[in-house]
Parts: structure tokens; C-alpha cells; sequence
């Protein structure tokens, strides 16, 4: 909003975003070309004329239409806001997926943990089949021990 020595007030209602400095240069614009096109209007109170209306959107709209076409500042600050919202976007990527690697951390670590426990029970498993297959081959060879004397007895006392 912009108010000259002659009371007339130039205004400029924009978006949230858009630039303040182009908003202000817009208005700063439409004075000086309300003055060109009327030049009256410096002396007494005076509308806007008509071919301002039409030169107005025809050079100064399409110039402010899109700022980030002919402002090199205005075009940066689009760039930043876009690898602003970029980054975020990958920031919150890299968030979820550390929770995920938390989450994989965690099952790598109880699957060690019962691995390691399956391990331990497979040692106590193969110590049993051990003793187990001991007591096996010392049946075994009490039984043969036990045969072969039966039998040498039975030998001895038939040849007697």
C-alpha cells in the first residue's frame, strides 16, 4: 500500500507467498504509470483511466503474474524452497527408515540370542547321544563279555 503527496492510495493485495519487495515494486509501478497515462491526476482528484486498466494488465500483470520469471531473487527463493521441501522430504525418509533399522536391529538381535541358546541346547543334545551311545556299546559288551563266558564255561564243563 502506497500514499502520495496528491491522496491517492495504490494498493497491491497478494498471496501469503509472494515476494513483499516485488509487491511493493508492483505498487511503486502502477503509481508511476497511473501518472504517465494521466498526468491530470497529479492536480485533482482523478479515477484510474481506462487505458490504464488495459495497459496495466497487459504489461505491469503478466510482469508480476510470476514473479520467478523475470526476478532473479524471486526465482533463487523458489530453488530454495523446492530443495527446502526436498530435503524435508528425504529427512523424513532418513527417519523412517532408522526407526525400520531399529526395528531390524532389534529382531537380528534376538534371533542371535536364540540361536545362540538353540546352539547351547544342540551341545547339551549331542552330550546326551554321547553318553547315551556309551552306555549303548558298554551293554553291548557286557552282554558279549557275558556270552562268550557262558559259552567258555559251558566249553570247559562239556569237555570235562
Amino acid at each position: 500500500m502506497l500514499s502520495d503527496e496528491h491522496h491517492h492510495l495504490f494498493v497491491s493485495l497478494t498471496a501469503d507467498t509472494y515476494p513483499p519487495r516485488l509487491a511493493a515494486a508492483l505498487v511503486r509501478d502502477l503509481q508511476n504509470q497511473f501518472y504517465e497515462h494521466n498526468p491530470a491526476a497529479k492536480t485533482a482528484d482523478s479515477t484510474c483511466p481506462a487505458a490504464l486498466k488495459t495497459d496495466f494488465m497487459t504489461t505491469l500483470g503478466g510482469r508480476y503474474n510470476d514473479p520467478k520469471q523475470w526476478d532473479r531473487l524471486a526465482e533463487a527463493q523458489h530453488k530454495v524452497d523446492e530443495l527446502r521441501l526436498h530435503l524435508q522430504e528425504s529427512l523424513q525418509k532418513v527417519a523412517g527408515q532408522s526407526l525400520h533399522m531399529g526395528e531390524l536391529e532389534q529382531q537380528t538381535f534376538e534371533l542371535k540370542n536364540e540361536a545362540k541358546g538353540f546352539n547351547q541346547d544342540a551341545g547339551r543334545l549331542e552330550n546326551l547321544g554321547w553318553w547315551q551311545n556309551r552306555k549303548m556299546c558298554l551293554l553291548i559288551s557286557c552282554c558279549s563279555l557275558a556270552v562268550i563266558l557262558v559259552v567258555s564255561i559251558g566249553v570247559y564243563v562239556y569237555n570235562k
